[in-house]
């Protein structure tokens, strides 16, 4: 091949970066301002954080800050128009890093003909899935910014940047707190990889990698953790993001039918492309041909490899959402990705295009032929299902009106607003009800109680939050278990 040929990868991953943005925004048309379940509660958050309040301090949250203090200043900014630019941004670093990567365990350079076929089939797997894109018009998810963190930090890492990688791993990890296993897995690959190559310098190498890895680690972790401090919300992230999330956890590690569950949960195509490059991938780097690949190849295959095995790992547990798998389809598009390559070597230039668009179109529409009820537009049997679940709750209430202790979603269909400013989705910081209410929970619950509302809609977590609220709710209503909803919905009694 003649070097002149030869085209920047990264050329390439910023090209396929925005076409992805570009067709995902035109399949979810993020302009409707159609939130789908938790995005409705980022965008809702991030409001929040431009009306005065501080998150963990006044508002409940779960997952890191880093997310949530890039939503409030999107929105700051430019409200809903800035919350979808920092959405797409998201997406759009998700299918670059991932495509990134996948050129570099290609291992080969090439020309735009030979390396785009690589990059079309891993964005089809990593970041095509049009669920993914659907929360571009919340400002994306914790886990979404943390993958493209991730994968940025595993690109670092095996180009030998030690510092920067540290402060990618660690911004992702303070996004999304199982992204910490992820990194913990990606590194231990590498390390593995690079103690079996014959170089003496090679355990010094590791020690010296680590260090820088470190010393970004803790750079960053120190200024997040000063921020909090400085917002006087560090107690209440204590509190919520570390002592509540183990109550959403419980069960991991205990046997379940994880593949099961991923089987269930991830659309057709994406398993078959994804699978066939996770074995033909491994299956080369197990084999005697890996000796012929560039180390840095070796080592980013290695360190997908040990991302993968460490996030199934954690997915050791009988979990129900689909976000709970987008971690695992960027690896799995790294493989199919080089899987691609191996086969483009085989055909010529246009059929290798060819077979990575039709692959591609098969990956995006695949999931459309597999509506699922939690599925928003495209997925039109997922509206008219969920349209029907707020349908039915405002008759149940009969006139009465709908309290919401969870669910966005519900409160968007119902046209309910927050009857409280900190409940929404969860309850707020109970250190704020606490501090805000005389008579402390029980003076917040009681006069909202009261009020009789026809249907009171209950999240599982605000349950767990709020252990007061279901027995103050027994005298006065009966569960309603026959409404089409993951939340707890009690009705009020008949007089």
């Amino acid at each position: 091949m003649d070097s002149r040929e030869n085209t920047s990868p990264i050329r390439i991953a910023l090209g396929v970066a925005a076409l992805s943005v570009l067709v995902t925004c035109l399949i979810n048309r993020p302009w409707e301002g159609v939130h789908l379940r938790d995005g409705a509660y980022y965008a809702y958050l991030a409001e929040l954080q431009g009306r005065g309040l501080t998150p963990y301090r006044d508002v409940f949250h779960l997952q890191g800050p880093v997310l949530v203090w890039l939503g409030g200043i999107a929105s700051w900014l430019g409200g809903r128009i800035g919350l979808t630019f920092l959405g797409a941004s998201i997406a759009g670093l998700m299918t670059f890093a991932g495509v990134r990567l996948a050129l570099e365990a290609h291992g080969r350079r090439g020309s735009v003909a030979e390396l785009l076929p690589i990059a079309l089939v891993t964005w089809g797997v990593a970041t095509g899935w049009p669920f993914i894109g659907a929360f571009i018009v919340s400002g994306s998810r914790p886990k979404f910014l943390a993958v493209g963190l991730a994968a940025l930090g595993v690109q670092l890492l095996c180009t030998q940047r030690r510092f920067a990688s540290g402060v990618a791993f660690a911004v992702a990890c303070w996004t999304w707190q199982p992204t910490a296993v992820i990194a913990a897995g990606a590194v231990t690959g590498w390390i593995v990889t690079r103690l079996l190559e014959r170089d003496p310098d090679a355990k010094r190498n590791v020690a010296t990698t680590l260090a820088g890895v470190f010393l970004g680690v803790f750079s960053v972790s120190v200024a997040t953790l000063a921020a909090l401090a400085a917002q006087g919300s560090l107690e209440a992230f204590v509190e919520q993001a570390i002592g509540s999330a183990p109550s959403q956890m419980e069960r991991t590690f205990q046997a379940g039918a994880t593949l099961h569950r991923i089987a269930m949960l991830l659309p057709l195509p994406v398993l078959v492309v994804g699978a066939i490059g996770l074995i033909g991938g491994v299956g080369q780097l197990a084999s005697r041909a890996s000796a012929a690949l560039p180390s840095r190849a070796r080592r980013v295959r290695a360190a997908m490899l040990g991302w993968l095995v460490a996030y199934l790992a954690l997915l050791s547990v009988d979990f129900d959402w689909r976000g709970d798998t987008v971690p695992l389809l960027l690896p799995l598009g790294v493989f199919a990705g080089v899987v691609m390559g191996q086969l483009g070597e085989r055909m010529s230039r246009a059929g290798g295009l060819a077979t990575a668009g039709l692959l591609c179109v098969w990956l995006a529409g695949g999931d459309l032929l597999s509506p699922l009820q939690h599925s928003r537009l495209p997925y039109q049997q997922g509206d008219r299902i969920r349209r029907q679940a707020g349908d039915d709750t405002l008759r149940t209430a009969g006139g009465r009106g709908v309290l919401i202790f969870a669910d966005p979603l519900l409160a968007q269909q119902v046209g309910e607003n927050p009857k409280h400013p900190y409940v929404f989705w969860e309850p707020g910081s109970l250190i704020t009800i606490r501090s805000s209410h005389a008579g402390g929970i029980d003076g917040f619950l009681d006069p909202l109680i009261e009020r009789q509302y026809g249907v009171v809609s209950v999240g599982p977590r605000a349950a767990a939050l709020l252990p007061h609220l279901v027995p103050k709710l027994e005298p006065l209503y009966v569960r309603d278990r026959t409404l089409r909803s993951r939340n707890h919905t009690w009705v009020l009694r008949e007089p």
